[in-house]
């Protein structure tokens, strides 16, 4: 197992023990939370521009490193740029103004921006990959998809379609799974036909981080519909697992221009 694995298996070991923990001190489970979030997703962001910045520079160097796959990290790196600037938002929400879970608030706008241009790039990604998908793989990833995007209508839109909130919030509400289905379905369809490619290992972590957090979003709504979730929730980690899942990404492709650049 490589050294960022085993580090990113430390630290999510690490984060579970300590929201169990913080579960028994409701007095300090915002604040704790709220910043873990900002560091986790801000030190992900910085490790994201080192490597976009390496990439930029070594491009020239390295002749089979397509331009529009540069782009599709350049794409997942503004995505996790957004992310952040939307946990700092509502860490100051919850933290400096004391508003208890901001929803809808400013931070959402970030938060769904973070979505186009991480759309942007698998669909590149696909593109770029599209001889890997053998006709196998389309079925067996296409009835994945429509099984995804079948639950996620049963469980979270249908519910949230008929709920009694405003249409500001109803509109928010709808947003998360909607967008989070289809990036579901675009990296289940990914992952089906990428298998093989030594330039595409690193996209395996990006899309399994991809897929913890897009999970966590739609739990997110179904529990503010339900009103189980709380700021500080255990179901939080799959945020987090999902943020360590896109810096292994990163990592595995600095690795990948170590060898190629050698």
């Amino acid at each position: 197992m490589k050294a960022s694995s085993i580090s990113a298996a430390v630290i999510a070991v690490a984060l579970t023990v300590f929201y169990v923990f913080v579960q028994q001190l409701p007095s300090i489970i915002v604040e704790s939370t709220d910043i873990l979030f900002v560091v986790i997703s801000g030190g992900v962001s910085l490790y994201a521009f080192l490597v976009v910045a390496e990439m930029g520079r070594r491009a020239t160097s390295i002749p089979h490193l397509e331009a529009r796959l540069r782009s599709a990290y350049y794409g997942v790196f503004l995505t996790i740029v957004l992310w952040f600037l939307g946990e700092t938002t509502w860490g100051i929400y919850e933290v400096v103004l004391g508003v208890s879970i901001p929803y809808p608030s400013i931070a959402d706008i970030f938060y769904l921006a973070g979505y186009l241009p991480v759309l942007a790039s698998t669909v590149t990604f696909m593109w770029i990959f599209r001889r890997n998908v053998t006709q196998a793989r389309k079925v067996v990833t296409s009835l994945v998809g429509l099984a995804i995007i079948g639950l996620v209508f049963v469980f979270v839109l249908s519910p949230l379609s008929t709920s009694s909130s405003g249409t500001v919030t109803k509109a928010f509400d709808l947003a998360y799974p909607f967008l989070d289905a289809v990036l579901l379905v675009l990296v289940t369809l990914i992952l089906g036909g990428m298998a093989g490619s030594t330039l595409a290992k690193p996209w395996a972590w990006i899309f399994a981080g991809l897929l913890s957090y897009s999970f966590a979003d739609i739990m997110f709504s179904w529990g503010t519909l339900a009103g189980w979730y709380y700021s500080g929730h255990p179901i939080e980690l799959l945020w987090l697992y999902g943020y360590l899942g896109l810096a292994i990404g990163f990592s595995e492709q600095r690795e990948v221009l170590s060898k190629v650049s050698a």
